[in-house]
């Protein structure tokens, strides 16, 4: 048994069972092809495949198993092949990006740049589809990294995080009679012949949803995957359109109205993906950072540090060695003291406004576990653990806020901490 089996067997299943495609696609013979196989499987003991005739018709149940553990023998060297690459040019290579129109034309160029700038060796190469195209490019090792609105969190192969937040924007002509209205509706969209995305491309279910839901119907006039077209064809006065917003923001051309969206179709989630277990280079996981402020470890390290300031949860206790009279109390030899050194944390002429939570404050020294020689030996942990939960928490859940009307209430004691904070998402 060798590689070439493994990849032989694996091509033929994504060419339907085709042998000679399959051939073709892998600079080989049709025979050489089927005659790996076959000694795969004899070498096996089991038929990877049903046949009738020399034809392949389907999968076998073992045949299934086999070709997991060939997904997984192939995804490994790959891995191989690129730690290899990695450790032999560390800021060298080529980083495959596959995403949707929209993104590349106006969210990429200022990343590619920052990326480029900061890897000068590294190339860029940029593979555009539909959503479902950019997955199943990730899924295939095409690319390394994705980027979609659509479709990319519902691919157990990818491992998906949100990136950025985004909103539909309506764009019509300057004189158009809803240009003048302060407040648009849902109903006031319907009544016009309307110019968007493709089903599949920039949030395109979320615009049917809010319809859906408010049962209206909408006259689509026409369909597109670029906003750019859509623009045209407003221009033109075919009708009104609904673009995202990115592709509104530096239009040197003001000769349309633009009227955000976002309160009746919603938030729209961009995310970034990657297929689950591949190994991927360091300047792949910068451009990640690179996409995404909300993603970047420094953020979460202030946001650490700020939120321990705000809310210390710890006091400390400590015995008296001598005597002591402290503004007119004798503390005598022995008793022990309970100090509320957090307390510090709030003090105006080190921490301006110190009852507000500011992730851009100046760093300073706080004393959230105290410091010196009698400092806390988990502070370090605890410190890691939230900078772990700060960055979970904001992959899966980006948006979110106390529930309106909830008071708060804090327990005493040695370790201060809210009974329960109910959110909202």
């Amino acid at each position: 048994m060798n590689l070439h089996q493994f990849r032989f067997v694996q091509e033929a299943v994504r060419r339907n069972l085709n042998l000679t495609e399959t051939a073709k696609a892998l600079h080989t013979s049709q025979p050489g092809v089927s005659k790996a196989i076959i000694e795969l499987e004899e070498e096996l003991g089991i038929e990877i495949f049903a046949r009738h005739g020399k034809r392949l018709k389907r999968v076998t149940e073992p045949g299934q198993q086999v070709l997991k553990s060939i997904e997984l023998i192939m995804r490994e060297v790959t891995n191989l092949r690129r730690i290899g690459d990695e450790f032999s040019s560390e800021d060298s290579g080529t980083l495959s990006i596959a995403t949707t129109h929209t993104q590349a034309r106006y969210v990429l160029p200022e990343p590619v740049a920052k990326l480029r700038l900061a890897y000068p060796k590294v190339n860029v190469s940029l593979h555009q589809g539909s959503p479902t195209q950019v997955a199943q490019m990730l899924i295939d090792e095409v690319a390394e990294i994705g980027i979609a609105t659509e479709s990319l969190d519902g691919f157990e192969e990818l491992v998906s995080l949100p990136c950025y937040e985004w909103q539909h924007v309506l764009v019509l002509p300057l004189n158009h009679p809803l240009a003048a209205k302060t407040s648009l509706s849902l109903e006031d969209i319907a009544s016009e012949p309307l110019i968007t995305y493709h089903p599949s491309f920039t949030g395109r279910s979320r615009i049917d949803q809010a319809f859906a839901a408010k049962k209206i119907t909408p006259r689509i006039a026409l369909e597109a995957i670029d906003s750019d077209v859509i623009k045209t064809y407003v221009r033109l006065g075919l009708g009104i359109g609904i673009v995202a917003e990115m592709a509104v923001q530096d239009d040197p051309v003001k000769d349309l109205a633009v009227r955000p969206l976002g309160q009746l179709l919603g938030m729209n989630v961009a995310r970034v993906a990657f297929k689950r277990g591949a190994y991927l280079r360091n300047f792949v996981y910068q451009f990640a950072e690179m996409l995404s402020e909300r993603l970047t470890p420094a953020l979460i390290a202030k946001a650490t540090e700020e939120l321990l300031r705000r809310y210390s949860v710890t006091f400390s206790t400590r015995v008296v060695m001598k005597d002591i009279e402290m503004r007119g109390v004798l503390i005598k030899k022995g008793d022990r003291v309970l100090t509320i050194l957090p307390s510090a944390n709030f003090d105006a002429d080190v921490f301006p406004n110190p009852l507000e939570v500011d992730f851009d404050r100046p760093r300073k020294t706080i004393l959230a576990f105290t410091v010196g020689v009698h400092s806390c030996m988990g502070g370090h942990l605890a410190r890691m653990e939230l900078k772990i939960a700060l960055q979970e928490w904001l992959k899966r859940i980006p948006r979110f806020s106390v529930k309106p009307g909830t008071q708060i209430t804090y327990k005493p004691g040695g370790v201060v901490g809210p009974d329960a904070v109910p959110l909202v998402w």
